[in-house]
C-alpha cells in the first residue's frame, strides 16, 4: 500500500481533505479485499479505479483506496492503517487474520483543530504526480492548513490552474481540462470533472497552460507534434468549456508551456528552445496564425532556462514577470516595457 497524497494531515472543523493510497495485490493468486473501518472516515468508491468496499484485484491489479475526511464529523485525533483485510466468506467483513497496511512512516495520521476562519486569499496548488488540488489559505504571505482539496480521475497530471468565477479550471498535460467548484467561505474544492465534451477535447492537445479573459478561456497546448502545438480558444460556460478551436500557430512556437494575459496580450513560455523563450500574442489574433500581431519578447537575454511558469504582477504602478526556469531551477524577474519587451 503506498500513498498518493501527504498522509498526515491537519484537519480544521470547517474544512475537508483527501488522503489516498494505491493498493497493489502482490499476492499470486486474486483476492477479495475489505478496508477495516475508520470512524468517521468515509471510504470514497464512485470514481473509476477506485478500491470499491469490498474489492477484488487480480495478482499485480491495482486500485486507488481514496478517504474522505470531513474536519466537522471528526472529534478526536486517529492514527494508524489504514488496514485491508481478506474479505470474509459471506460476509463481506474483514479477516482479521490476513490484513496488510502501510509502512509506519506512511500510515495515516489525523489532526483534529477548530474551525479556522478562511483567509480572503489562498494558493491552489496541482500536484502533478499525485493527481490531486491542494488548497491553502495564505496569512500574510504565508502558507497554512494546507491539504488535499481535489481528488479525481479527471485529472491527468495536472499543470495549470485558472479561476473563473466559483470555478477553478485544471489544464492537464496528460490529457484534458478538468473543472472544480470552489466553495465560496473555505475555498475547498468539489464536484470535479472533466470540463468539455468529446468534440471540444479534440481541439485540445497536451494542455500546459491556461489563462481567462472574461468568458475566453486561452490555453497553450504543447503538442508533442509540432503541429499541435499553438493557443485553443473556448468559451467558459459555467463549469464548462465550449466553442473550443485551435489553429496551426504560424509563430514560431517550440512545446509551448505555461500562458499568461495582461493588458490586452498573450504570453507564451516556450519551454524547448533558448531562442524563442517567450512568445506574444494579441488578443485579436490570440491563434498566432499571423504575421501581424505576433512575435517574440526582447530583452530577456539568456535568464531564461526552459521557462516553465510565468505569471504578472503589477506594484506600485510598474508591471512584472515572473518566470520560473526549470532548467536551473531559478526564478527570473523582468520589468514589463512595453506589449513586447522586456528589461531585466
Amino acid at each position: 500500500m503506498v500513498p498518493k497524497t501527504q498522509t498526515a494531515v491537519t484537519v480544521p472543523a470547517n474544512r475537508h481533505v483527501y488522503v489516498q493510497y494505491k493498493v497493489t495485490n502482490n499476492t499470486a493468486i486474486t483476492r477479495t479485499l475489505t478496508m477495516v473501518p475508520i470512524a468517521n472516515v468515509v471510504q470514497k468508491v464512485d470514481e473509476s479505479g477506485a478500491c470499491t468496499a469490498p474489492f477484488t484485484l487480480a495478482s499485480g491489479e491495482s486500485c486507488n483506496l481514496t478517504l474522505y475526511i470531513e474536519g466537522s464529523s471528526l472529534t478526536s485525533n486517529y492514527y494508524g492503517g489504514p488496514v485491508v483485510c481478506k474479505t470474509q466468506t459471506n460476509t463481506n467483513t474483514p479477516d482479521p487474520f490476513l490484513c496488510s497496511q502501510p509502512e509506519e512512516t506512511a500510515v495515516l495520521s489525523i489532526n483534529t483543530v477548530h474551525a479556522v476562519p478562511p483567509t480572503t486569499h489562498k494558493l491552489y496548488v496541482s500536484n502533478w504526480t499525485g493527481n490531486s488540488i491542494s488548497m491553502c489559505y495564505l496569512n500574510a504571505g504565508n502558507p497554512e492548513y494546507c491539504a488535499v482539496s481535489g481528488l479525481s480521475t479527471s485529472f491527468a497530471n495536472p499543470e495549470a490552474l485558472a479561476i473563473s468565477g466559483d470555478m477553478l479550471f485544471i489544464a492537464n498535460i496528460g490529457g484534458g481540462m478538468s473543472s472544480c467548484l470552489m466553495d465560496p467561505v473555505t475555498g475547498d474544492l468539489s464536484n470535479c470533472q472533466i470540463a468539455t465534451n468529446t468534440q471540444d477535447a479534440e481541439q485540445i492537445f497536451a494542455p500546459d497552460g491556461i489563462a481567462i479573459a472574461g468568458s475566453t478561456a486561452y490555453i497553450s497546448n504543447s503538442g508533442p507534434e509540432q503541429f499541435h502545438q499553438g493557443i485553443t480558444v473556448c468559451t467558459v460556460s459555467g463549469a464548462f468549456l465550449t466553442n473550443c478551436n485551435f489553429i496551426q500557430a504560424n509563430a514560431a512556437f517550440s512545446v509551448p508551456s505555461d500562458l499568461a494575459i495582461v493588458d490586452g496580450t498573450v504570453y507564451v513560455t516556450n519551454f524547448n528552445s533558448q531562442e524563442l523563450q517567450t512568445t506574444w500574442c494579441s488578443v485579436a489574433d490570440p491563434l498566432c496564425t499571423t504575421g501581424n500581431g505576433t512575435g517574440v519578447i526582447s530583452g530577456t537575454g539568456s535568464l531564461l532556462n526552459k521557462p516553465e511558469g510565468l505569471i504578472f504582477a503589477t506594484i506600485n504602478a510598474t508591471t512584472y514577470a515572473y518566470f520560473t526556469n526549470e532548467g536551473n531551477n531559478k526564478v527570473v524577474i523582468c520589468t514589463v516595457n512595453g506589449p513586447t519587451s522586456f528589461s531585466n
